[in-house]
This record gives structure tokens, sequence and C-alpha cells, in this order.
């Protein structure tokens, strides 16, 4: 009895080792039926593990040549445009992944395989996903072919770039030869058309930059250069690029405890967030109103509120709406003052989005009253610490 017992005993570790050996052979199977190219790589960016699509797509067939390669021996990756894109350069995928999945569109290179035809600059939609479920850090990448919907995209991108260019360059010799006639005097004789013409060109001008902004955000192409800096930094550089008539208008309220507080912005974007927000009270707002910045600090995030002084007298209904592309509010059309494109608030929001940021509009109460005047535009970003839990540790390492 006690042999056979002992025999049972060893025959379920034996059953289980087949059942888990059966359990990869299906998992193997599953992923090299697949299209789409699969890599994982180690915490030393050394690929440990591919797929059939991706042994086939980077080495000749061989997967054994791209096991233990570091990913950049393996591949090159660059912008679609083929603007380099550097390991260390906070866009490439293997830095966007301490911050968690994501996905972008590149063009990759082999680098391992002899084939004149395969080493050719392809573009893929490549995805990244921090492995978590075990004790060792890994990462997996998948690039995948675009599909109908995202070439078409691309296709309305190069579209837009185009057109932007060919629109540019008539927009420019307009505007040198209405400075040219400004400054002959010409402009004693025609003030007010010389003028039209000129707003209308500057307006030319900015929809179409809001137009390749919005096209490079739809399609992953916007170039983001994230850093990490206390907000008073983002702050006082977007002040600090202001002439003297715009900063005027400026008023900061924010406490000492949230201008310390550690955040990852882009420079360049978060400045055109501000300039846009204070465009809109500059030109639509009555009486010189203040542009008001407020902020505060809410669950490991900061909120930046922005008081929107304008004579807008839109309801909360409206306000859902705000942020949709050529939505222009009916009370503030002004042939006076020319007609904005509808397209401002569409671009501040995809780039608060892009910096994983919320942003949300709400009317301004005036006194308690039933009328509404202005809008309160709340701005909510992840402090540096949320996006990167790993900071605290490296930090007190350090101390």
């Amino acid at each position: 009895m006690a042999a056979d017992h002992s025999n049972q005993s060893n025959q379920e570790p034996n059953e289980l080792v087949a059942q888990l050996r059966q359990s990869l052979g299906l998992l193997r199977v599953a992923f090299d039926a697949t299209e789409e190219a699969m890599l994982i790589l180690d915490e030393h960016q050394q690929v440990r593990w591919v797929n059939r699509a991706s042994a086939q797509w980077l080495g000749n067939g061989l997967a054994l040549r791209l096991i233990g390669k570091p990913i950049q021996q393996v591949a090159s990756f660059r912008h679609p445009d083929q603007r380099d894109l550097p390991y260390e350069d906070p866009q490439h995928p293997l830095s966007q992944a301490r911050r968690g999945d994501g996905q972008m569109l590149l063009s990759i290179q082999p680098l391992l395989v002899n084939d004149a035809l395969q080493t050719s600059n392809v573009q893929r939609m490549v995805s990244w996903k921090p492995i978590s479920e075990i004790s060792e850090p890994y990462l997996l990448i998948i690039f995948r072919d675009l599909d109908p919907l995202e070439k078409a995209l691309q296709q309305q991108r190069s579209f837009i770039n185009k057109l932007a260019h060919e629109l540019r360059t008539p927009l420019a010799i307009i505007s040198g030869s209405l400075k040219r006639l400004s400054r002959s005097g010409s402009t004693d004789t025609l003030p007010r058309p010389l003028e039209d013409v000129r707003n209308e060109t500057r307006r030319m001008v900015s929809l179409v930059d809001k137009l390749v902004v919005l096209s490079e955000l739809d399609t992953d192409q916007f170039s983001w250069s994230f850093e990490h800096h206390p907000l008073r930094v983002f702050i006082e550089q977007w002040l600090g690029s202001l002439d003297s008539t715009r900063r005027r208008f400026v008023l900061v309220s924010i406490p000492e405890q949230c201008l310390s507080c550690e955040i990852e912005l882009d420079h360049s974007a978060f400045s055109k967030v501000m300039n846009q927000l204070l465009d809109n009270t500059l030109r639509f707002s009555k009486n010189d109103h203040r542009f008001v910045l407020h902020g505060n600090m809410t669950n490991d995030c900061i909120e930046l509120l922005v008081t929107d002084g304008g004579s807008t007298t839109t309801s909360d209904l409206f306000t859902d709406n705000l942020f949709d592309r050529f939505v222009k509010l009916e009370e503030n059309r002004n042939p006076s003052r020319g007609e904005g494109s509808g397209l401002g608030l569409a671009v501040v929001k995809a780039l608060v989005t892009g910096m994983n940021g919320t942003i949300t509009a709400r009317p301004k109460t005036n006194r308690g009253h039933e009328t509404y005047s202005g809008i309160k535009i709340s701005m909510i970003f992840p402090t540096a610490q949320t996006l990167s839990p790993d900071l605290a540790s490296d930090q007190e390492d350090i101390d």
C-alpha cells in the first residue's frame, strides 16, 4: 500500500509537468500563428523571446539570431518622417514604457537581416506593455501593420502637411508685403482694407498651425519632449515668453506647495495651452478682465483652474461641447474683432490629454445670479511621482 501511495504521489507532479508543457506548446503555436511580430525584453533591454513573425522579419527566420541581443542591435526606431529617435529620447518606447502601456507609429529598420528588401524602413504601429505578473521586469513589444483606418489617417496627415506648406508660403509673402506697405505710408489711403487683410492673414496662419497640430496629435506624430520639473519652472517659463502687454493681464494665484510639486510636462505644449487660453480671454473679454490662474493639490494631482473673464453667457449644456472642433459661441461672433477658427480649445484639450491630463469647463457664476460671465477651465495633471512611482525610491537611494 505504501508503494502504491508513493507511485500515486510521483504521478501527480509528472502529470502537472506534462500539462504545463502542453499548455506552453499551445501558447507557442498561438503566438507563432499571429501576423504581429512580438518580442520580450529583459531589464537590460536584451531580447529574451520572439515569436515566428518577429524571427522572420528581424532575424532572417532564425530566432537564435535575436535571443540575447540588445534591442539596439536588432532594430532602429525612427519617426515616420525619418527623424532619428535615439534610445535615450523620452519619446522612445523604452522610455515611455516606464510610465506604463502605450503605442505609437514608428518607422522600423531591421539591423540583422541580409536581404536588402527586408532592411528597408517600414512603418509599424508599435505597442509596449510592461509585464508585471512576474518578479523580474520584462517588456512585451508588438509590431503590427497599419489597418485601413490608420493608413487613411496617415494619408490625411500627409495631405494636411503638404497643404500647410503650400499655404504658408503665399501667406508669408502677403504678410511681408503688408508690412512694407505700412512702413511706406501707403496705409494712409486705405487703412481699413489693409488692416482687414492683415487680420485675415494672421487668422489663416493660425488656422493652418492648429490644423497641423491636431493632425499630428490624431496620428501620434506630435513631437513630445517631457521633462520633470517643479510646476513653478513651467509657469515661469511661460510667463517669461509673454510680452509686457499680455503679461499685465495675467494673475497667478498658486500656493507654494503646489508650485514646488514635481510634475512631468512638455514645455512647448504647456505654453501652447496657456497661450491659447490667454488669447481667448483677451479676444472675448470686456473691461480688461484679468486672466487668473489658480492651483491646488488633489489626490496626488495638480489642478490648474483658469478663470476666463470673457463676456460669454453660455449654459452648462454648452460647456459639454466647448472643446469640440469648429465650435463657436454665437454670442462671441463680432465682425469688429474677427472670428476665431473654432479650433483653439480643441487643440488645448488634445494637448492636455497628450500630457496625461484631463480638462473640463463650467460656466462662471456672476455672484450667485442666474446669468454667467466667462468660463472656468480646470486642467488636472498627475504629479511626476504618480506617473513614475519609482522616483521616490530613487530619491531615497540618492539621499
